[in-house]
């Protein structure tokens, strides 16, 4: 059983479907060189705690850690300007997401079923989503709106049903 995945720094795209249901896969370390994670390359590694995503990524397809049901976080390089639709969907086990501002769009349910999903960071003033994207994320308590954020759209918290703080940077004024 498949447990670690180190890649040599050749390697510079993971395929599609590369280690879709690999059940006993832990970890993963991807290289520098690495430019992009095809659609449902890791698909449903239901053991799968940790990524190390390196800066050089470009792009991560749609549905690539989809059912990741143990992984507990995941930092997204600001190489990163779209995620794509169904992307973390069903990481059950995810606790906290930081998006950082290079991330200009998420596609839809690219977060739905993050059921354990606290602590969501990201700038919703140049960040497009739509709600079906944090899909049946009520467990999210805390929003914090990126501190390269100069302004708060219109925008519904309430559909964040246990939402208790929202932390806003000094950049915005009132």
């Amino acid at each position: 059983s498949l447990k670690k995945i180190s890649f040599t720094s050749s390697v510079k795209s993971i395929g599609s479907h590369a280690f879709k249901g690999c059940t006993s896969l832990v970890q993963i370390i991807i290289p520098s060189s690495v430019t992009s994670i095809e659609d449902n390359a890791f698909t449903e590694c239901s053991s799968l705690r940790q990524i190390i995503f390196p800066i050089s990524l470009k792009f991560i397809g749609r549905r690539a850690f989809c059912q990741c049901s143990s992984l507990t976080e995941i930092l997204i390089p600001s190489s990163i300007v779209s995620i794509k639709d169904n992307t973390f969907n069903g990481c059950s086990s995810l606790k906290q997401i930081l998006i950082p501002s290079s991330v200009k769009s998420i596609e839809d349910s690219a977060f739905s079923k993050c059921t354990s999903l606290m602590q969501l960071t990201m700038n919703i003033a140049t960040t497009k989503f739509s709600l079906s994207t944090f899909n049946e994320c009520q467990a999210i308590n805390h929003f914090v709106v990126d501190s390269s954020a100069t302004m708060i759209p219109r925008f519904n918290f309430s559909y964040f049903k246990h939402l208790t703080t929202i932390t806003i940077p000094s950049s915005i004024t009132f």
